[in-house]
């Protein structure tokens, strides 16, 4: 915490109250910190399992459509695969009228740069 910070608390509530005030915020950033890193284990280790379970690049084929997960789009199942690109087509739907298609990766490929992906599990038949 900053030092003006810490005085205008002071000036505000008495060195006492003030300094009841700072230890509960440095309390909460603690836990804050701790919840984060707890968050990200859990998130890192969420996204490893999508990434196992999920078909692998090599095995997909051109111009199929997939049913999966799409980390961008959680309502959304399905993505058409490029293999010229190596990227999945994507189609946003709102009220059932197409309003955007974009292209997103492969989960595999973003596990890195921790960008949202498209984790295939089956063709859409």
């Amino acid at each position: 915490m900053e030092n003006r910070h810490k005085t205008l608390l002071i000036e505000k509530f008495g060195l006492q109250r003030a300094e009841l005030i700072i230890k509960k915020i440095i309390i909460t950033e603690q836990a804050n910190k701790v919840r984060n890193e707890e968050l990200a284990i859990k998130h890192d280790k969420e996204r490893t399992e999508l990434i196992n379970k999920s078909i692998p690049k090599a095995d997909l084929t051109d111009g199929e459509v997939y049913i999966g997960f799409c980390e961008r789009l959680t309502h959304n199942k399905f993505a058409k695969w490029n293999a010229t690109k190596e990227v999945f087509l994507v189609e946003k739907y709102i009220f059932g009228r197409l309003i955007k298609d974009f292209e997103i990766d492969h989960i595999a490929d973003t596990k890195e740069n921790n960008l949202a992906g498209f984790a295939p599990f089956e063709i859409k038949k």
